[in-house]
């Protein structure tokens, strides 16, 4: 299985985008599983977001505020990753919201 700290590698963060529940549920299981910390809990203790960010210093954010905002919609493709495609090894993982 694919490990979210692949995705750190060469960018600082990345945007996961989660497109159901069951997502959701499986990233922060796997989100905690490697170590990442949310608002200073274990991931499975909250509600993922439909987009979140993992950072390479093992948290994770929220599309919370104008700049964070900004820099989704602004950032390279490299850095939105679809976490359905990219758990089932699809090598195309990446995604472009300007062509949603």
């Amino acid at each position: 299985m694919r490990t979210l700290t692949e995705l750190l590698k060469t960018n600082e963060k990345v945007f996961i985008r989660l497109a159901n529940d069951n997502l959701k549920q499986k990233f922060m299981q796997q989100a905690e599983a490697e170590g990442f910390v949310y608002q200073g809990q274990n991931p499975t203790e909250s509600q993922a977001e439909s987009v979140m960010i993992i950072h390479k210093d093992y948290t994770l954010g929220t599309l919370a505020g104008f700049a964070t905002h900004m820099h989704y919609y602004t950032c390279p493709k490299e850095m939105r990753v679809d976490y359905a495609r990219y758990i089932n090894g699809l090598d195309d993982f990446y995604y472009d919201i300007r062509k949603e």
